[in-house]
């Protein structure tokens, strides 16, 4: 049998027509008739039966085109596969990441390149502005921001919504607060808040009041907390060893605005484009196996 006795068979089980299969096929009723009869003598069973409805489908027919559609799914899945393949050899991907642990970032990158031994992937640790500067310019091909999705998709970049992320407290041991399970925002009105990672995007930072001039970096935030001079607010995964060596104190903040949306942002019509969505992919059923129930069923890509 061949591709094109395998697309004469699936249309006429789709219309349930040879005279539509034909038309549809660019081909004579004859060769249609041809090409089923020719298939029916390989299998050796009938594929059709023609009654005063028209053409139906044999129990034979049914098995088969079960069979053939799945045969179709993966010969394209396959066929994607080696295009990735070929893409990855001749590529680089450049990744801007936040100060977070590796995963579940390195489980991701670990089976990419063994899978495609000809990718080189880069990352660059950094903060939220560098990051949208760095996507801006060119210098990286992902960057993965806090922000929200739908803020990145208005201002013409591709998004993929990654999760949400827990946001905490962190003051020094002496605080008033130190005591608390949880801590709400309203409850923070008046203290002075050095850092907070708000849903930002490249206008950055600009529609946000705060009682500090200017944003400090997470490491400085801290050693001002260690000083005495306010508090911060982190989502779950930043600067823990900085906290953990400093013995601060970490409490969960609850109520509204307590977690953040973590975003991955690359620039639209890319030469990499496939192959960024493919990484994404991946990361995302890492994040499954990972996250299991509190995590998205599919990665919302373009928003």
């Amino acid at each position: 049998m061949n591709t094109k006795q395998i697309d004469v068979f699936l249309t006429v089980c789709e219309t349930l027509s040879f005279s539509k299969t034909a038309r549809r096929c660019f081909c004579s009723q004859s060769g249609v008739s041809q090409q089923i009869q020719s298939l029916e003598e390989e299998i050796g069973a009938r594929l059709f039966s023609r009654t005063r409805r028209g053409v139906e489908k044999t129990r034979a027919g049914e098995l088969l085109e079960s069979r053939f559609r799945r045969y179709q799914r993966e010969m394209a899945e396959t066929v994607n596969e080696a295009k990735a393949l070929e893409r990855a050899a001749h590529y680089e991907l450049r990744v801007a990441l936040p100060f977070v642990p590796d995963e579940p970032w390195l489980p991701v990158v670990q089976k990419l390149l063994h899978e495609m031994p000809g990718l080189s992937v880069f990352e660059t640790r950094c903060f939220a502005k560098q990051a949208w500067d760095a996507i801006a310019a060119g210098y990286c091909d992902i960057a993965y921001v806090f922000a929200d999705p739908a803020k990145i998709a208005g201002l013409g970049y591709e998004v993929a919504f990654v999760r949400k992320m827990p946001r905490f407290v962190v003051l020094p041991q002496g605080h008033h607060f130190a005591g608390y399970d949880t801590i709400e925002r309203r409850e923070l009105d008046g203290e002075q808040i050095l850092y907070e990672d708000r849903e930002t995007y490249p206008s950055f930072f600009s529609e946000v009041m705060r009682t500090w001039d200017y944003e400090l970096e997470p490491s400085s935030a801290i050693t001002n907390i260690l000083l005495g001079n306010g508090i911060a607010i982190f989502q779950e995964t930043t600067v823990i060893s900085l906290i953990e060596q400093n013995r601060l104190v970490r409490i969960p903040l609850s109520g509204e605005g307590s977690r953040i949306q973590f975003c991955a942002v690359w620039k639209k019509g890319g030469k990499k484009d496939d192959l960024i969505r493919d990484f994404l992919r991946r990361q995302h059923e890492n994040d499954l196996r990972q996250f299991g129930e509190d995590h998205p069923k599919e990665v919302k890509l373009s928003i």
